[in-house]
């Protein structure tokens, strides 16, 4: 269906609170050039795609991503299980924003598994 009234809005959204955010640790990763990125739950199109455009990033979302994107590896799993992430010490050098996707329990026994 054509998008008649797109002419009289603005191009995008940049007011979202997330927008920002994005941005700024999307260039965080880049300036910390790690071999690749895993990230939990943050959506395709923001922050993935911020950071898929120069680093792989491996995903993982309870929801589901039919679509192959370049540099993006997705894995459907439900991280609030005990066996939603394998815990490899390489997987887990590079998590951000699971705070606000997981909550700060499951944050904090993430970080734990990797000092142990």
């Amino acid at each position: 269906m054509p998008c008649l009234h797109d002419r009289y809005e603005e191009g995008g959204t940049t007011k979202s609170e997330y927008f920002g955010q994005d941005l700024l640790v999307a260039r965080w990763i880049c300036d910390a050039k790690p071999q690749r990125h895993v990230d939990i739950g943050s959506h395709i199109d923001g922050f993935v795609a911020h950071v898929a455009s120069f680093r792989k990033i491996e995903v993982f979302d309870v929801r589901p991503i039919n679509t192959q994107i370049p540099g993006v590896v997705f894995k459907q799993a439900d991280l609030m299980r005990s066996d939603g992430l394998p815990a490899t010490p390489e997987r887990l050098q590079s998590l951000a924003k699971a705070s606000y996707n997981l909550g700060i329990f499951i944050f904090t026994k993430v970080v734990r598994i990797t000092t142990t």
